[in-house]
């Protein structure tokens, strides 16, 4: 008999573990997505402007035009007209370039 509770408690335990885990996963994802959201709403604010974007690993810092955004991307476009994806997790600012 002791040998069925243990195992019957050490299921329940399982059980209970996996669910927790899925929840944490799910309040994770539903925090990203929320999070991209975010900035895709600020971004767009720079559609068509010339800006300094700059990345977590800074090889941006150049003068480019943001052309389009779209889930967790950015389509942007150098003065030479070349374009390059660039994917939101890593901007770490977008800085509006006034012209002169």
């Amino acid at each position: 008999m002791p040998t069925y509770f243990s195992s019957f408690f050490a299921v329940f335990v399982v059980i209970l573990l996996s669910r927790r885990r899925r929840k944490i996963h799910a309040i994770a994802r539903n925090i990203i997505k929320r999070r991209h959201v975010e900035m895709n709403e600020l971004v767009e604010k720079f559609i068509g402007k010339n800006c300094i974007i700059r990345l977590i690993d800074d090889s941006f810092g150049q003068l480019l035009k943001i052309v389009a955004v779209n889930g967790s991307g950015m389509l942007v476009e150098d003065k030479n007209g070349t374009q390059r994806i660039v994917n939101l997790d890593y901007v770490i600012s977008i800085e509006e370039k006034k012209a002169k």
